[in-house]
């Protein structure tokens, strides 16, 4: 039994097992997920509050997300599609496996995709994961003004900040910005 009060790549592993063994399908689910997790299975932070999919949820999932919340003592939305309005709507790469088994494989948006969604919500938490992944994403993006262009065709109807380029300097400053 797992009782965490935060998940962490370990805890994160060992629930995705549990949602595989209880997917009672031969078929093969696909969930994308985002956030905190994936940062988390990717080694770039410690933990998450819960898992985020931008991937819609079947009821087949939910349920046995519930099932496994009530045996683990976890929040009901331990895993949820909360992101998909998060997302963005241009081409983006979810092509990178973070945890496959026969009945359920998680995949997660490239790095550049994850920094992306982050800046159109930039509250505190991802504000501090822009600066880890900025030395990652840094040469995708080749400079600041790069990330802006990216973000507004990532997230068209997010309405024109003409100090949105100096708010990613003053969040990558020092951080191989260029």
């Amino acid at each position: 039994m797992i009782k965490p009060t935060r998940l962490d790549s370990v805890s994160i592993k060992t629930l995705l097992i549990e949602l595989a063994d209880e997917l009672d399908s031969t078929e093969q689910t696909i969930l994308c997920i985002v956030g905190g997790a994936h940062l988390a299975l990717s080694g770039l932070r410690e933990s998450t509050l819960d898992i985020d999919s931008i991937t819609p949820l079947s009821g087949v999932v939910k349920r046995a997300i519930e099932n496994i919340a009530r045996r683990n003592d976890l929040p009901s939305n331990w895993l949820n599609d909360h992101a998909r309005a998060f997302a963005p709507t241009g081409p983006f790469v979810d092509d990178v496996v973070l945890f496959e088994h026969r009945r359920l494989k998680v995949t997660g948006l490239s790095l550049r995709d994850i920094f992306l969604m982050k800046l159109a919500r930039a509250a505190a938490n991802d504000v501090a994961d822009m600066r880890v992944l900025w030395p990652r994403v840094a040469a995708i993006f080749g400079s600041t003004k790069a990330v802006v262009r990216d973000f507004y065709r990532a997230f068209p109807q997010e309405p024109f900040d003409k100090h949105l380029e100096d708010f990613v300097a003053s969040v990558v400053v020092g951080r191989g910005e260029k």
